[in-house]
């Protein structure tokens, strides 16, 4: 090829040169198609996050019904008379919750306080509902009472192996569930409170009071 045609072809704009035309044409769709897929997959994640965040506080908004509030203040009510009872026959754990269930009639009341807590429980663990959010929703005095109640709630897991429930008693994971709230309340807003020093010295054979956050539940 002569110099001078090679020449002229070196002179010749990009934007009449059909090739190179046609390659950046090519980039800039394929640029377009990669910020589109972008944007697309930026708004399905925004739109699930925003759907787990609006599930986490509806859920954990149950339990601000006043139909919990009651529920869960008559079980408080009935086992605050339980606690001051003395039976030496409860020698376990065991003992004293199965006392308390054959001896309170509290059927109504504890379907609405485990089917709203079992709902809140169930929701984070499937991932269907934000931790974070669900757990600056969950007002810590209810956690609170629940803690309070714990010797009637939960059993542990050495005690609960091969036998029938007899009673209301929470499972176990929502017991892990308020582990972890606890951990978070501290990390965020400092020590958890107990709902009641007086009376948890009272049940104690010392005056030690107990680490206000549950442990994750043996197995």
């Amino acid at each position: 090829m002569p110099d001078d045609v090679k020449h002229r072809q070196k002179q010749i704009p990009w934007y009449r040169d059909e090739a190179q035309r046609s390659l950046i044409a090519l980039t800039l769709s394929l640029l377009s198609l990669i910020a589109s897929m972008a944007f697309s997959a930026y708004v399905f994640i925004s739109n699930q996050e925003d759907k787990r965040v609006t599930r986490s506080a509806a859920e954990v908004g149950r339990i601000y019904n006043p139909v919990f509030v009651a529920s869960l203040s008559e079980v408080l009510r009935v086992y605050d008379v339980y606690l001051d009872q003395r039976h030496p026959a409860w020698t376990t754990d065991l003992d004293r919750m199965e006392a308390f269930w054959r001896s309170a009639d509290l059927d109504e009341e504890m379907l609405v306080v485990t089917s709203r807590l079992h709902a809140i429980q169930n929701c984070i663990e499937s991932d269907l509902c934000s931790t974070e959010e669900a757990y600056s929703q969950f007002p810590a005095t209810i956690y609170q009472v629940i803690f309070y109640m714990r010797d009637v709630l939960f059993l542990d897991g050495k005690h609960s192996k091969g036998i029938i429930r007899d009673g209301w008693w929470l499972n176990p994971d929502v017991q892990l569930m308020l582990a972890g709230y606890c951990a978070w309340w501290e990390s965020n807003h400092g020590e958890m409170d107990l709902w009641s020093e007086g009376d948890e010295m009272h049940r104690s054979s010392d005056d030690d009071l107990p680490d206000p956050c549950f442990k994750a539940p043996s197995t």
